[in-house]
Formats: C-alpha cells, sequence, structure tokens
C-alpha cells in the first residue's frame, strides 16, 4: 500500500447526474455510447443504490464521504431549523459535518481537482482546484478555488457554464431548452479538458448535470405511454435524452483519451429515472386528516390580515435591501397552530416530521408512547391512500428514520420518508415557504406541472482500474461504497467511521492479495449539525428561483 509514503492510484470520477440504464441499455443496443459500453466492457458495473430521499443534494454528500445523510448531516435542499427560532434554511457546503474524500486524500499528499459536485458551494481552500455546483447562486459569485479559476474557465470554455438559465423554457419552449443542454455539456466537456491539462492532478471528479435535467423536462417526449405525451412531436424532441445521452459519452471519450492505462475511472450517478406524472399535495392530505392545524384565518385571511401580511412583506423587502434581514427569507411555520399540529410536511422530497416536543420549540406530541401512536396512525392513513382515478395505492414504501439514519443529524431528520410509486412525487411550493403553510390550496392528486420526469432510487455504476475484473455486470452496491473504495484504489487507508464498504468483488483475487483494504480508527461519528455560514438573503433568493425554475419547489 502506497499512501503517505507514496501516492498510487490516480483517479478519475465522472459523474452523470441521474443517469439510468433505463436509458443507457437501449441506446447501447441501437449502437450508440460507445465510450460508456466499453469503460462497462473493461470493467465492473451494476447497479448504485443512491440514499433515501435520492436528491442530489444528499446523494452526491454520501459519495463525497461514505457517509449516510444523518451523519454527513444534508437531508434535502432545505431543511428545518432551530436556532432559538423555527425557520427554514437552504443547505451549502458548509452544512455537511462529514469529511469529504479530498480532505482524505490531502492527508497523504494527494491534489484534488472537484468541478461542478452539488454541495460544493462555498468552494473550499483544499490542495488543488474546486468550482462549485448547482448549488452556487449564479455566474457573478465567488464559485472557484482559487478565485483566478474562474477567468481561464470562462475563456477556455466560451464563457463557463454553472447551470441552465432559462429555466421556464423546458416547457414554453422544449427545443430551446435542448439546445441550452447540449451547450452546457460543451462548456463542461471544455472546462474539464482545460483543467486536465493546466493542472496538476492525482484525484479529478467532474459532475455533468445535463442527463437530470433533460429527463425531467424532456422524458414526456421521448416516451409514448407518458400522459403527457402528444402525438406529433418533433423527431428533435424525441430524440431529446438520447442526444443528451449521445453528447455526455462524447465528453466520457475525450476524458477517457487522455487517461492512461494504469488511472483508475469511476463513472457514476446519484440516483435513476423514470416518468411521472401525478403530483400529491402531501401538506393538504395532513391538514385534511387532522394532522397539521392551521392559524384561524390562513385559508380565507380577513381583509386585515391580508393587510397585516402585505406591510410584513414589505418590510422583509426592505430590510432586505438594507442588509439587516438575514436568514428569514421563508415564513413556512408562522401559519402554524403548533397546539394542534401533530404532523407537518416540508422539503424537495417526500417527508414527514413529527411535531415532537423537544425537537421542535412548539412541539405538543409526547415523546415516547403519544409519538409511536401518531406515527403508526399516520402510517396507516398514507398506506391507504389510493389514487381516485385508479383506485391504486400510490405508496411504494414508508421509511422510518431509525432504519435509514445513523448519526448526529438524526435528531432533524425527518420521521417518516415516503417513497411513491413510480409516476407520483410531492414538492414544496414556493408561496407556501413564502407566506406560510397551508396558504395555498390545492387538490390532492393533480397532474404534474413542472416534469414529466423525477429521480427513482437505482442509479448506475462502472469501474476500470489496474486489479478490477473486466466485463464483469449485474452488481448492486451503495453510493457510500464510492468514497472508500476510491481510498482504495488510491493506497489510502479507510476510516472506520464511513458508512460505506470498499468494493472488494470488483477486484481480482490476485490483486487483493497484495493490496487488501486497511482501515483505521479516526473516532469519527460526525460532528453536531450546526448551521453555518449560509446564503446572503440576496444568493438565498437567487438559489430559491433556481430551484423552482428546475421544478424542485413548485
Amino acid at each position: 500500500m502506497a499512501g503517505r509514503n507514496g501516492k498510487r492510484g490516480k483517479t478519475m470520477l465522472i459523474g452523470l447526474d441521474g443517469a439510468t440504464y433505463t436509458v443507457i441499455r437501449p441506446a447501447i443496443e441501437r449502437g450508440e455510447l460507445p465510450n460508456l459500453r466499453t469503460l462497462m466492457e473493461q470493467g465492473s458495473s451494476g447497479i448504485l443504490k443512491s440514499t433515501y430521499p435520492p436528491v442530489s443534494p444528499v446523494a452526491w454528500t454520501s459519495c463525497m464521504t461514505g457517509a449516510n445523510p444523518a451523519k454527513h448531516g444534508i437531508l434535502d435542499f432545505m431543511e428545518p431549523i432551530v436556532n432559538g427560532e423555527l425557520g427554514i434554511r437552504l443547505n451549502n457546503r458548509n452544512d455537511c459535518k462529514a469529511k469529504p474524500i479530498w480532505r482524505h486524500l490531502e492527508v497523504d499528499g494527494y491534489k484534488s481537482v472537484i468541478v461542478n459536485v452539488p454541495m460544493t458551494y462555498p468552494p473550499d481552500k483544499l490542495d488543488g482546484v474546486m468550482v462549485s455546483g448547482m448549488d452556487a447562486p449564479g455566474p457573478d459569485s465567488a464559485y472557484t478555488y482559487p478565485p483566478e479559476i474562474k477567468q481561464a474557465l470562462n475563456q477556455a470554455a466560451d464563457k463557463y457554464i454553472l447551470d441552465v438559465t432559462d429555466t421556464p423554457d423546458h416547457d414554453s419552449n422544449p427545443e430551446k431548452f435542448l439546445t441550452q443542454l447540449l451547450d452546457m455539456v460543451d462548456s463542461r466537456r471544455k472546462a474539464v479538458k482545460h483543467l486536465m491539462e493546466t493542472v496538476d492532478w492525482d484525484f479529478f471528479m467532474i459532475v455533468f448535470m445535463a442527463s437530470d435535467r433533460a429527463q425531467h423536462s424532456l422524458w414526456e417526449h421521448m416516451d409514448p405511454t407518458h400522459p403527457r405525451h402528444v402525438d406529433g412531436t418533433s423527431d428533435r424532441l424525441q430524440d431529446g435524452i438520447p442526444a443528451v445521452y449521445r453528447a455526455l459519452d462524447e465528453a466520457v471519450g475525450e476524458i477517457l483519451e487522455r487517461l492512461d492505462d494504469d488511472t483508475n475511472v469511476v463513472l457514476m450517478s446519484d440516483h435513476g429515472f423514470g416518468p411521472v406524472h401525478t403530483s400529491v399535495a402531501l401538506e393538504d392530505f395532513l391538514i385534511d386528516k387532522g394532522y397539521l392545524a392551521l392559524k384561524k384565518g390562513t385559508r380565507s385571511p380577513s381583509v386585515v390580515q391580508k393587510a397585516l401580511n402585505f406591510f410584513e412583506d414589505v418590510g422583509r423587502q426592505i430590510s432586505r435591501r438594507l442588509g439587516s434581514y438575514r436568514g428569514k427569507n421563508f415564513q413556512f411555520f408562522k401559519t402554524m397552530d403548533w397546539e394542534n399540529t401533530k404532523a407537518f410536511f416540508v422539503g424537495s422530497t417526500p417527508k414527514v416530521f413529527i411535531a415532537q416536543k423537544g425537537r421542535f420549540p412548539e412541539g405538543c406530541v409526547e415523546p415516547g408512547e403519544e409519538y409511536e401512536a401518531v406515527r403508526a396512525k399516520l402510517i396507516e392513513d398514507l398506506k391507504a391512500l389510493r389514487d381516485p382515478k385508479t383506485n391504486e395505492p400510490v405508496i411504494e414504501e414508508i421509511l422510518l428514520r431509525e432504519d435509514i439514519y445513523t448519526g448526529k443529524a438524526y435528531e432533524v431528520a425527518a420521521d417518516l420518508i415516503i417513497r411513491w410509486k413510480p409516476g407520483y412525487d410531492t414538492i414544496t411550493r414556493v408561496n407556501v415557504l413564502r407566506n406560510g403553510v397551508g396558504t395555498v390550496r390545492a387538490p390532492l392528486f393533480s397532474p404534474h406541472r413542472m416534469w414529466s420526469g423525477d429521480h427513482m432510487p437505482d442509479g448506475i455504476f462502472a469501474v476500470r482500474a489496474p486489479g478490477v475484473k473486466k466485463n464483469l455486470d449485474g452488481l448492486t452496491a451503495s453510493i457510500m461504497d464510492i468514497c472508500p473504495t476510491i481510498l482504495h484504489m488510491m493506497g489510502v487507508k479507510v476510516p472506520a467511521s464511513i458508512d460505506g464498504e470498499v468494493l472488494e468483488r470488483i477486484f481480482d483475487e490476485d490483486y487483493l492479495s497484495g493490496h487488501a483494504p486497511e482501515y483505521y480508527d479516526d473516532g469519527d461519528e460526525g460532528v453536531a449539525v450546526s448551521a453555518g455560514e449560509g446564503y446572503s438573503d440576496e444568493e438565498e433568493t437567487q438559489i430559491e428561483e433556481r430551484l423552482k425554475g428546475l421544478g424542485y419547489l413548485d
């Protein structure tokens, strides 16, 4: 084993956000995606199980740290926080409380280049280069380390693209949106080429987001069975998602051309994808069933209350401009009747919090027997939920937090994580975040307005490296296994606190006999979750608008 006594195992990690075998396998059968096909044939591949929930900030952070969400502390795009006053917080890199892979590698003298990985804003001051991902507020923000890299990227990529910008076009002008996606792949490809050629690196991690964006918005055009599919859709739109995959395959090919045979290559996605057609108003379900209580007048406010709300909103805007209003962009909880509320939902994924005393400042549910009774009845009511059009159950699985989470963020994690059956999803509405829970009434079931595709738990992975078995497929691994496996391939001891495992089954016996994984007790179980340096109010608004435009908020 090399490590601190000498480097070993230069590694390239290529992330295709949301990539799925549902698209890849038929494309390979059609003779497309030659670079992905070759990479799989030259190594070991299979399904990569995502986190719960399977969303980018949670999953990529588990990839980077090898930790489950309650240990690294990022449980969604947004989370309820308690700092003397209950509120909603948009997460960023400072909220991650587990050590990312580049910090483990630094100890052994390795240099890293990290490009476009979600939850890397503000950029970390690492031994190498970091270009923040989708959580960077915008092109004018300080999204690179060192700062001077930003200008070089803009020159190399003909103006570097952080993410698609004109997001309403995904629905109103999908042809234009597809062009934006292909331009974004090209920008990222040029940036990677520049960094590979000009920066000294041992570990390089690049995430391409176009696959995720395309599948969210263009699935209906590709899938003739989708309820939103329109006969006569242009050939270009029907081919939109495969076209994005072909562009990504070309980018992967260009990366591989610049690597020697001794460089480890890991290809992966943070989650899979499938069709979505129906939105479930989980908030209204909780209200109708008596779990979530609202202050009087919330649903039909009086003229006086409307006036008070108006002046409060104006005051917030003035304070924000004066720089004195921080961290209060969202007023979600102000309409909640805590004395009579037993459970509530907030987030970009379907998860429910029990209003337990001790966890929330005004929670009314007693720990112990009452908590268990409320949770059991809620699970029973949720499982009885059926689509009125089909009379079929809509829930695949309800997960308890103790079954999936361990770590110091366990206490702030949602009590229930819901997995809808394919085709259904739940998203918090922006107006609800801004103005208060219950202020917008929605049908319990309605056609999804923003997306035609959504995240699924099964992503992809392929590993090509010295000592890795060739043409081995059909494997299953966890996204938390990526970090320890890369540390092992690079000759670095694996911290015992990491939840993932080294994927020993992908290696030849001869290789393992001379390179058995080594672990050490780092005594690290994660640190207590605290609110690190957050976004400014202006940045928070930019991120909020981007999440809305991308469909993570309705």
